[in-house]
């Protein structure tokens, strides 16, 4: 079997402009024909999206647009950390997602990301199923459904029925820390947005003189802004700071903003396997 380690970070920030409810969106599995940038999506970028909103959908949530700008985000980003080599948020120019956003012209009244690392020696496998639930082995999750009562799935589109947050954090426990997207609670908040309409996915490889080959995941959420010119400016004036444990609560001026973070910890390269959790929510 081949070697698998895991490296994930996330943050989302929330800019509410004159929030009004989110309409509901109909169900689309494939992006639009326009979005040609480059060469289209790629068939993991596709199966990543059809995931999450599976997953959105079980929890009566609308599904998420794929969006032409956001995939460019999401996929200049996987390509500059692959050319980087480094796992992050911030360019090393220092702009952040909200900042490549509106570079690509999408202005955003809510905006999130999850990024990730996979690094693999051997059988690649299924890259969208274990970025998302931390194993691409359907056997292995209808065991544990069985030892936890929980709906046993016959199918990949089952995963997660029945499920709620005490579960997924069950699951990251048994998988000691590698239970995907899902299995972390801050990167499942943010698949998990409900005032977010739009989805951009971004997948990058590369590979190294060890053979080990290294995937890079971004997901962009968002909500586009009614008002581009004051989406700019709450961009500007939000900014976080680190606390920690992991999604504590700090405030400050209440009105204009709420600050939810945790801690990104660092890693040793010898410690391939650790996860790297970062989550921000902010609310201008």
């Amino acid at each position: 079997m081949g070697r698998i380690f895991f490296f994930l970070a996330l943050v989302g920030v929330v800019c509410l402009a004159g929030c009004a409810a989110t309409p509901g969106i109909p169900g689309r599995a494939m992006p639009p024909e326009t979005d040609t940038w480059p060469g289209g999506w790629s068939p993991v970028e596709l199966e990543i999206m059809v995931l999450i909103n599976r997953q959105r959908m079980l929890h009566g949530l609308p599904v998420l647009q794929a969006n032409a700008r956001l995939h460019r985000v999401a996929r200049l980003h996987s390509r500059e950390m692959a050319a980087g080599r480094y796992l992050g948020h911030d360019s090393p120019g220092g702009r952040d997602f909200s900042r490549r956003a509106q570079d690509q012209g999408y202005h955003w009244q809510r905006i999130a990301e999850n990024v990730a690392l996979l690094v693999l020696k051997g059988a690649q496998g299924e890259l969208a199923h274990r970025v998302l639930f931390g194993t691409d082995q359907l056997v292995e999750l209808r065991s544990f459904c069985r030892r936890q009562g929980l709906p046993v799935p016959h199918a990949w589109a089952g995963v997660g029925r029945g499920w709620g947050g005490r579960d997924w954090n069950r699951w990251q426990r048994l998988k000691k820390g590698r239970g995907g997207w899902m299995g972390s609670a801050g990167h499942r908040e943010n698949i998990l947005l409900p005032l977010i309409t739009d989805i951009g996915v971004g997948y990058a490889a590369r590979d190294d003189a060890a053979g080990w080959i290294h995937h890079y995941f971004t997901v962009d959420f968002a909500a586009p802004a009614s008002n581009p010119a004051r989406s700019t400016r709450g961009h500007e004036n939000a900014h976080t700071t680190a606390c920690f444990p992991a999604f504590a609560i700090a405030s400050r001026q209440a009105r204009e903003y709420k600050i939810q973070e945790s801690f990104l910890i660092s890693v040793h390269p010898a410690a391939k396997g650790d996860w790297i959790p970062v989550s921000c929510s902010m609310f201008l």
